[in-house]
């Protein structure tokens, strides 16, 4: 039983209908009435009595209550400190799941269940190994200082004498990095000379025989059979020019086993690494669960396949520290958060923190900074300059990578990393000759993001952060390279001038402007830049940012400004040029004779200061150069922004994009590979034009970049083997206005636009209702997805769905889509971070309701674009493809089901954006929610029972 005290007065559990289950606590878990409480009466009940419960921002959002005002212990809390890293969904029914308790399909049980939880979790803390236990006890210990109501559970669970007196607080508990391995010495160092030769051959059946041993029992299908052996000109012997193979496999082809295949024979047969890139996480982690048909061993997986992912993914040791020693001196409620990721990191052994190890509602118990805000950002990262270097998980993730067969980036790592080995070549780490890039039709987005180059006051700011540190000299390469240095007098004094130069960069920007101060000529800049957009883009505060292109009669102002930070960027260059020519003569002098560590030091602030430093401040040079020359390259587009977050400004400065971003890409990563894979559901636009010569395939090699290749790309095309006449149905409603925004349109009254709200919400009530939940409805905006919501969540809560949507509540966007894929009939809202890669497979997610046609932002981007590959072209393929990738989230597998619905008649135009074997019906609201529900009539009986 749990330890009698007065921790809690009872169990809770919100209902989707309104209102709390409210469950006295007992000494026998059974016993007790359950009540069900009304809104007032429920929130006066939360406010004066401490409670238990499971998520405290789904149980304050449904009860639409400040998290202040609860009080109590969480499970997820007490779950987290007991399995750190063993994922479970965040609510009742996904705890009892994840530990073996019974399956309780009734809300009234479900209360009761809560208590079963903690009771199985304080069991599972009972039966630790000593030697675990008396870590437990000092991490609960250290918790309790800030206040952990579960503290005192754990320490009588685990046979700590009550009552427990809190003293001081000893966070030397949470030092994990005195626990962790360091990185091998020879992974530190450069790397052993490369293979002489990267060019073994395969023997021909080699790749099929491989597919069908990853298959085992399962019989090859013809399309799969043919998208595998069809990649063999990537994988073949080096040729005079880059093999590169473009392959459309439609959903259920099969792709990931067929190009894993032949990646891993060629890998063991040539001893190198195939990188496989992907545009999101989710994808990375199913290529790697499907790594384990080949490397069956977990040991040997851990070996052989890599996942890589940037260092924003990644727990930060020196945040860590940072945020610890902070709780000891001003926040020490922040020791619970920190604690509960401390023991994560210590059991994660990856420090991922968007890996499946991660509990990442951890996020939504504690928010971004003290969870997933413990990364860093590559700008931020100081690399061998950091005291934990060496034991840092990101390098323990590059080390093995470097001796493992497949490597499973994404999109934005691999174009960074080729963009890193132009401007510092490493012949000790050559970069990948054979790629796969999987969700190949986002390379143009990816590519677009990677090869940016953006001149704003946030930037410059991390700039003289990364050389100073901040103002308490915390986090710069200056205080490292100093002790590297020692009394090396020439080296300290260009040290000391570059430190000096650095001030020329802004701090931060926003304080100033506040207080009307310009301490530099680009604090000056950018308060100029501010005014300039403010003006043309006539609003001063709103959710949106704004942009606004150069124009003539500002140029005059501009180019005065722009001349002075011109000339403070030529100082600060000069300063970091003699520095680093210091320290690479330093480094050929006296390479051999210096410490271990301080040459390791020096070695990583001389790489870094050529990539972190000199590449940007050139690239801004060369854009202020042509502002002020007027020289307009025409490879570019120029912009200035003000960057909103959450309504506030959060950056200022001029953004500098490529027109067409393949063309680096093709440049960096391309040419100077041997064989490239680009692979997706959708690089062609429309299915019905699959011939190599056709314009569909033209269109798709000028996205990915193959255009620019000397020879050919050779063109592969397998279609999707699903039933879609049989599996799915597409509708189109006419006769739900579309919902504007209010006075912003400047066309549509206040009264109208809640009138459309409301019709918006009816409609997609009446279709998720047809459906028996199952459903996700996606929205062009923020604002018309919460106007929609309020209305849409009692409707639902009437017939019983569950209700869950991005944008209202803190609760994270991963556990929405975790609790919405455990709950076969609950429904979700959402925006475009919902429509490509997430994978909700079966019942689950049966219908997809689009608030209108996604078209493109006509943004400054955009409209250059659309100049330049003709707009309708442009525009509509950008249509169609957002269309296509939400329509591949409905038919997964071949016993899947779903529904299409569109609530605007636009979307007629699109037809090829869909398999043409499924006719899409235009009709009522009324009568697309009866075939709905005539579609998934037996799956709806099966839930009523």
């Amino acid at each position: 039983m749990l330890p009698i005290d007065s921790s809690y007065s009872a169990s809770v559990l919100p209902l989707p209908g309104g209102g709390l289950l409210w469950l006295e606590r007992h000494d026998d878990m059974a016993a007790g009435e359950v009540e069900w409480l009304g809104g007032d009466e429920a929130k006066k009940r939360l406010r004066n009595h401490s409670v238990l419960f499971c998520h405290k921002e789904m149980l304050t959002t449904a009860m639409a209550m400040p998290t202040s005002q609860v009080r109590g212990l969480d499970v997820l809390e007490l779950y987290a400190f007991t399995r750190p890293t063993l994922f479970a969904v965040p609510n009742v029914a996904g705890l009892a799941e994840a530990l073996g308790l019974d399956k309780k399909d009734q809300d009234k049980e479900k209360v009761r269940q809560i208590r079963r939880i903690a009771q199985k979790l304080l069991g599972e803390l009972k039966g630790l190994p000593e030697a675990s236990k008396r870590e437990a006890i000092d991490f609960a210990s250290m918790m309790m200082q800030g206040g952990w109501g579960w503290g005192t559970h754990v320490l009588k669970t685990l046979g700590v004498p009550l009552p427990v007196s809190v003293g001081a607080v000893d966070d030397r508990v949470a030092h994990i990095w005195q626990r962790l391995p360091s990185v091998p010495d020879q992974t530190m160092s450069p790397a052993s000379p490369p293979p002489t030769s990267l060019d073994k051959p395969i023997a021909d059946g080699e790749m099929l025989n491989r597919l069908k041993d990853m298959l085992g029992k399962k019989p090859v299908r013809h399309g799969q059979e043919t998208y595998c052996t069809g990649l063999a000109p990537a994988f073949a012997r080096k040729a005079t020019h880059v093999q590169t193979v473009l392959a459309e496999a439609g959903t259920g082809t099969g792709k990931t086993l067929g190009y894993l295949a032949p990646a891993t024979v060629w890998a063991e047969t040539n001893e190198a690494s195939v990188w496989i890139s992907t545009y999101t996480r989710n994808l990375q982690h199913q290529i790697e669960d499907e790594t384990k048909f080949r490397y069956g061993d977990e040991e040997e997986r851990k070996l052989q396949v890599v996942t890589r992912k940037g260092r924003e993914n990644y727990l930060c040791l020196r945040n860590l520290e940072e945020k610890l020693n902070q709780a000891i001196n001003k926040n020490p409620d922040h020791l619970i958060a920190l604690g509960l990721m401390a023991r994560w990191a210590m059991a994660s052994g990856d420090g991922d923190l968007t890996g499946n190890g991660y509990l990442s509602w951890l996020t939504d118990l504690f928010g971004w900074g003290l969870t997933r805000g413990l990364s860093v950002k590559s700008e931020e990262c100081t690399h061998t300059a950091c005291p934990h270097h060496a034991k840092c998980f990101i390098e323990h993730n590059h080390a093995r990578a470097r001796q493992s067969n497949i490597v499973i980036a994404n999109h934005a790592v691999v174009m960074i990393m080729a963009l890193i080995n132009s401007i510092i070549p490493r012949p000790d780490r050559p970069p990948p000759t054979r790629y796969v890039f999987d969700e190949g039709h986002h390379l143009f987005e990816a590519a677009d993001s990677a090869f940016a180059i953006q001149f704003t006051a946030e930037k410059a700011a991390d700039l003289r952060r990364w050389l100073r540190g901040d103002e308490k000299n915390r986090h710069g390469i200056n205080q490292r390279l100093r002790y590297a240095l020692g009394k090396n007098d020439e080296g300290l004094e260009a040290l000391k001038q570059v430190e000096t130069a650095a001030t020329l960069l802004p701090i931060d920007w926003k304080k100033l402007l506040a207080i009307k101060s310009e301490a530099t000529a680009m604090e000056g800049l950018f308060s100029l830049l501010r005014e300039i957009i403010l003006e043309e883009g006539k609003s001063q505060h709103g959710e949106y940012s704004l942009e606004v292109r150069i124009q003539k009669k500002h140029e005059a102002a501009m180019k005065a400004k722009l001349t002075e930070v011109h000339e403070d960027i030529k100082t600060l260059m000069a300063a970091v040029r003699y520095l680093n020519r210091f320290l690479e003569n330093l480094l050929k002098a006296e390479g051999d004779v210096l410490e271990k560590q301080n040459r390791q030091i020096i070695e990583g602030i001389h790489r870094g200061l050529q990539w972190r430093v000199l590449y940007p401040l050139d690239a801004w040079r060369a854009l202020i150069v042509s502002i002020v020359d007027e020289e307009s390259d025409r490879r570019y587009v120029d912009w200035l922004e003000l960057t909103r977050s959450d309504g506030k400004d959060s950056d200022i400065g001029i953004h500098r994009h490529w027109l067409d971003p393949t063309l680096p890409f093709h440049n960096l990563v391309l040419k100077p590979a041997d064989g490239v894979v680009i692979t997706s559901a959708s690089l062609t636009d429309h299915r019905k034009s699959h011939n190599k010569n056709s314009a569909e395939w033209e269109f798709a090699e000028k996205l990915v970049g193959a255009r620019y290749l000397k020879h050919q790309a050779a063109h592969i095309n397998v279609a999707s083997p699903f039933d879609y006449a049989q599996q799915a149905r597409i509708f189109v409603v006419n006769d739900v206005p579309i919902l504007g925004l209010g006075k912003t349109t400047g066309k549509t009254s206040t009264g109208q636009v809640q009138d459309h709200a409301q019709a918006q919400a009816h409609a997609i009530a009446k279709l998720m209702i047809a459906a028996g939940g199952g459903g996700l409805a996606l929205f062009t905006a923020i604002k018309r997805l919460k106007m929609v919501h309020r209305h849409l969540l009692p409707l639902l809560a009437e017939a019983g769905l569950p209700l869950y949507a991005q944008h209202i509540g803190r609760t994270s966007r991963n556990t929405l889509v975790q609790v919405f894929r455990a709950e076969a009939d609950s429904c979700l809202m959402g925006t475009d971070a919902l429509r490509d890669g997430v994978d909700v497979p079966g019942e689950s997610l049966r219908l997809l309701v689009f608030d209108r046609v996604p078209w493109p932002r006509n943004d400054v981007l955009f409209t250059a674009r659309a100049a330049a590959f003709g707009r309708e072209d442009w525009q509509n393929r950008l249509v169609r493809m957002r269309l296509r990738q939400a329509f591949g989230r409905l038919i997964r597998h071949e016993n899947d089901r779903g529904v299409f619905v569109m609530l605007n008649t636009q979307m007629t135009k699109f037809r090829d954006a869909f398999p043409p074997e499924i006719k899409i019906v235009t009709a009522s609201v009324d009568e697309v929610a009866s075939k709905v529900g005539n579609f998934f009539s037996d799956l709806n009986r099966k839930h009523q029972k």
